[in-house]
């Protein structure tokens, strides 16, 4: 049986009642789990150096980028009239990118510990994310008519 105590493998609690979002975030999590062991059985300094590694941070990446892509069109198809609502949850996916580019940069300048900050930064953020952020999209969409 999968242990679920680190949070990454997929649950019924983690279903924001969207289809396409929990499906995209079960093949996230996988992501964030198989880039979460590799860093455990390399070290997680290899993040940014193993190509392993850094070609499935850069896949997960791009998939984060298509799910974002995905959950800001649902919301202005089905949500234009809650421009809040909207602009919190894309000022939440900006968040997490201008934070990614903090990273890098420290990585270029040879900060130390980057590698640790970046995989415990995508696992936090993620987590949070999907229970707290997206659970409330998925609400809002269900209401719509969205599943």
């Amino acid at each position: 049986m999968a242990d679920k105590r680190d949070g990454l493998e997929w649950h019924d609690d983690y279903a924001v009642g969207v289809l396409a979002i929990d499906e995209q975030h079960k093949h996230l999590l996988a992501l964030l789990k198989r880039l979460d062991v590799l860093c455990q059985a390399h070290g997680v300094a290899a993040l940014f150096h193993d190509a392993r590694l850094s070609g499935l941070l850069q896949e997960f990446q791009e998939y984060a980028a298509y799910h974002f892509q995905t959950e800001e069109s649902l919301m202005y198809t089905y949500l234009p009239e809650k421009g809040l609502t909207e602009a919190s949850h894309v000022q939440a996916h900006l968040g997490y990118w201008q934070h990614i580019e903090r990273l890098q940069a420290q990585h270029a300048a040879g900060v130390a510990g980057v590698d640790v900050m970046l995989n415990n930064f995508l696992k936090e953020w993620w987590l949070s994310h999907i229970q707290v952020t997206d659970r409330e999209l998925g609400r809002q969409l269900n209401i719509q008519g969205v599943r």
